[in-house]
């Protein structure tokens, strides 16, 4: 499958662009522009006559544009004598994609040049773009206009899909372009006569729409209030994306490098935010992944909770909203249990993929509770805790149903055939392997779902004695102390002094060094006695490569370094652990795992954390990238900001009014300054300085936080062990 080079997204658009900064999509690779979980315009491409345009400069850094210059080679002056000619494209996305196509001759004499813009439209389903081959296709037609182009597909599903796309001025002539892999294709051809030290310039406005049917019209291409011209799209998308900002939490280290990771992550951020209804939430990451995801959803949420906490609030009623609600096994749907994938294109609508909502996942729901905890901490919003009580008492019952099938441990086994064969975050087939590198066989209970489930029943707690209901606050503390003490018995593995990443049917330990357990001390569910030998494995060379935790220990024979889950690095495994070891007393190893990650995303070039990368060890020359990571990623762009937190051993409870630090600043960062934290109705600015006399890690350092609107806060600094203050 071919690799991608750059995206930029909005809202339900996204495109992917190669290195020249232009699609022309075919079947396994993903360029082209993306709506409504489908390819609606696979080729989109600029070129000239008799010449040809090389790039100069791309870059799609800012998320919801871009910036393409080409230098032309071939065109000449109307004497035919030798100039210089300049190609400049600015795509942008706002309810569409609208680009502004202009030609700049810095030559002595006029020239006449042919511009070409290639369109094709193959209207494929995102699944298919991966690469599954469907039995069937439906219909694509293209017709022409004086100035448009009107793509038009008849999908299996019954619903029209259709492509505009529109010039100002309008083409001198249209070609039609031989057709290829069910993609209709056309050539418009611009003739340009340019002045010396003169610009001339095309629009471009491309829009998409799923229709009701082919017997019905279609809805119309962009909504009443939409842009209508390039000027007005740039000026709708970059005012979108400061207003966000202007509300954002601003994190700043003294180091600039860092500073760059940490602007990239926010623009990110709001890159790969949706409004399914409920407010702005992330989807998983582009280009597989830009769609509602329960796990990953909850989990960036929760990193960008000392960012913006109404993300969190956006995520959690979206997928309240689709809870579970019956028994429906061929979407592995139960009441009570939170999405995993929730797919909207034709594939899904046809039944020949399960995403619709698909509900195989075994931690979402967990982790659903968490979030509504942890966003409870940071914001003590009582009425939207009211709102969601009930999904959340919802979400504990199944956690209750689910440990009651499974022995007292929550398993996972496949039920649907083309479903997930693991449905844990490490979902690929491989993923769960013994030491002598047999596949673990089904039903499988993982570490870290168990230690979701143990941080679920504490955050349930916390909130039922918020409404008053003490009683069944103490029984869930109960449980969960049932279930810490049940997972320290029977997943410490004596022969690796660690914990086995899971149990399998049998009930035997997976017990190959992974960092599944790693997860567990965010979880607080690891038994205080055996948090430094859980460090002692996390940080050793066999596991930690210089840049981050692997996923699998390289000293394992199931180890791959580019393998999806069996030894590669994951930013937002990592920063759920550095926050881990932080609570638990070890932040100087949380540094180290915080400067590995800073130093990986120096050797992208946008400083850009990607969803997973190689597992081999630390070198001069970065990290080995994997091909088709998602970059960017939603819980990789929050990974930096949850690296802070953790090396500044942050923890905040709302409610009560106290904030807890207790700072171990990682090499190459001297200062950390937050500024416009929001903590329940109060707005903060914390600076952190290692004190000029500091040589060692664990040098000390100065701290000043400032309430800047709101009521007095309790501010304890140090560095003992810091559970969750929950």
């Amino acid at each position: 499958m071919a690799t991608f080079s750059h995206v930029m997204k909005r809202d339900e658009y996204f495109f992917v662009a190669d290195e020249a900064g232009e699609a022309g999509g075919g079947i396994g690779d993903a360029y082209g522009l993306f709506f409504g979980d489908t390819r609606v315009l696979s080729r989109y491409r600029v070129g000239i006559r008799s010449g040809t345009l090389s790039a100069t400069t791309v870059s799609f850094r800012a998320g919801h544009g871009g910036r393409v210059v080409l230098l032309a080679d071939g065109v000449t002056s109307l004497h035919g004598q030798r100039r210089e000619v300049v190609v400049e494209r600015r795509p942008v996305l706002a309810d569409g994609m609208f680009d502004r196509i202009e030609v700049a001759n810095f030559g002595a004499e006029a020239c006449r040049l042919e511009l070409l813009v290639e369109l094709g439209a193959d209207f494929r389903d995102m699944f298919e773009v991966r690469g599954m081959v469907r039995p069937a296709r439906g219909v694509a037609a293209a017709t022409v206009s004086e100035n448009s182009v009107l793509f038009r597909y008849c999908g299996l599903d019954g619903l029209e899909y259709i492509t505009q796309v529109s010039f100002s001025p309008a083409p001198a002539a249209w070609e039609r372009l031989e057709s290829r892999d069910g993609e209709e294709a056309v050539r418009a051809v611009f003739t340009l006569d340019v002045e010396p030290r003169s610009r001339r310039a095309v629009d471009v406005m491309i829009r998409a729409s799923i229709g009701d049917g082919p017997a019905q019209p279609a809805p119309p291409l962009s909504r009443v209030d939409a842009p209508r011209s390039y000027e007005e799209a740039q000026a709708a998308s970059e005012g979108a994306k400061r207003r966000w900002l202007a509300g954002a939490a601003r994190w700043r280290t003294d180091n600039a490098v860092v500073n760059e990771v940490l602007e990239q992550s926010l623009s990110d951020v709001f890159m790969l935010l949706n409004d399914f209804g409920y407010g702005l939430m992330p989807s998983a990451g582009v280009p597989w992944y830009a769609v509602p995801f329960g796990r990953d959803s909850l989990i960036t949420s929760m990193q960008l909770l000392g960012v913006r906490p109404d993300v969190a609030a956006a995520t959690l009623r979206t997928l309240a909203r689709w809870q579970g609600a019956r028994l429906v096994p061929e979407l592995d749907e139960e009441p009570g249990k939170i999405l995993h994938e929730l797919r909207r294109g034709e594939m899904a609508r046809t039944g020949e993929i399960p995403f619709r909502p698909y509900y195989g996942t075994v931690d979402a729901t967990a982790l659903f509770v968490i979030a509504a905890g942890e966003y409870w901490r940071w914001t003590a919003d009582r009425a939207l805790l009211e709102e969601l009580m009930p999904a959340v008492r919802r979400a504990v019952a199944w956690l209750d149903a689910a440990e009651a099938a499974g022995g007292g441990y929550i398993r996972y086994h496949r039920t649907l055939a083309g479903g997930l064969a693991n449905q844990g975050w490490k979902d690929s087939g491989d993923a769960i392997v013994h030491r002598d590198g047999r596949l673990a066989e089904p039903p499988i209970a993982l570490a870290e779902v168990q230690g979701y489930a143990y941080a679920a029943r504490l955050h349930y707690a916390a909130l039922l004695e918020v409404i008053g209901d003490a009683a069944a606050a103490a029984e869930q503390r109960r449980r969960a102390e049932a279930l810490k003490a049940a997972f320290n018995r029977d997943f410490w593995v004596e022969e690796t002094q660690y914990y086995a990443m899971a149990l399998d049917g049998a009930g035997a330990p997976v017990a190959s060094v992974s960092s599944n357990p790693g997860q567990c001390l965010w979880t607080g569910i690891v038994a205080p006695e055996r948090a430094e030998a859980v460090r002692r494995v996390l940080m050793g060379s066999g596991l930690f490569s210089g840049y981050g935790v692997r996923t699998l220990s390289a000293e394992e024979r199931g180890y791959h370094p580019l393998s999806y889950h069996r030894g590669t690095v994951w930013p937002h495994d990592n920063s759920l652990i550095a926050l881990g070891l932080a609570r638990y007393g070890f932040g100087a190893d949380a540094a180290r795992i915080a400067c590995g990650l800073f130093t990986a995303a120096t050797f992208n070039r946008d400083r850009r954390l990607p969803e997973l990368f190689g597992g081999y060890p630390a070198d001069v020359d970065g990290p080995a990238w994997y091909p088709v990571a998602c970059i960017p990623q939603a819980w990789a762009a929050g990974t930096p900001f949850m690296l802070l937190q953790a090396v500044m051993g942050l923890e905040v409870n709302a409610p009560e009014g106290r904030l807890r630090l207790a700072p171990v600043l990682p090499e190459g960062i001297d200062g950390i300054t937050v500024d416009n934290l929001i903590v329940g109705d109060r707005r903060l600015r914390i600076e952190v300085k290692r004190r000029p006399d500091g040589r060692t890690e664990q040098d000390e350092v100065d701290v000043d936080v400032r309430v800047l609107e709101g009521p007095p806060l309790s501010v304890e600094i140090g560095r003992a062990p810091l559970a969750p203050l929950i």
